[in-house]
């Protein structure tokens, strides 16, 4: 199928009349940004002296964001720790005006968190902190 601009304008255009439900794993992506100068004498590994970071919504959380940015109204429904990496995913939503109060915080679970050590515009390393225990029922 090719691209047709036209199409997509008229269809982009009706974006801010529709009202979008997002349901799915959210998660907190963070990104350390930095550069390697040198090697480990631990461990043949890199040494990133972090330069800067952020935070963005990642999974469902990146879908609502991207359907927010096309001007659609964007409700999310997931469920995340009740923890600070909880506390900046809902102030992300707050920033992105989308309406997380279909997030559900679980005291029990720890907000999944993926950080990207990025250096020399090349990932490094990804470490993931997350429950992979089966969601309460509850």
């Amino acid at each position: 199928m090719d691209f047709d601009s036209d199409r997509f304008k008229k269809i982009s255009e009706t974006f801010s009349s529709k009202n979008v439900l997002v349901i799915g794993d959210v998660m907190l992506d963070s990104y350390l940004w930095g550069r390697a100068d040198r090697i480990s004498s631990e461990a043949p590994v890199p040494i990133i002296q972090v330069e800067s970071s952020n935070n963005n919504p990642g999974g469902a959380g990146n879908v609502a964001m991207n359907i927010k940015a096309l001007k659609g109204n964007v409700k999310i429904i997931g469920l995340i720790g009740d923890d600070i990496n909880g506390d900046k995913i809902i102030q992300l939503f707050e920033d992105g005006e989308i309406d997380a109060s279909g997030l559900v915080r679980d005291p029990a679970r720890i907000t999944s968190v993926k950080t990207r050590v990025i250096s020399q515009n090349q990932q490094v390393v990804r470490v993931d902190q997350e429950s992979t225990t089966e969601i309460s029922k509850d």
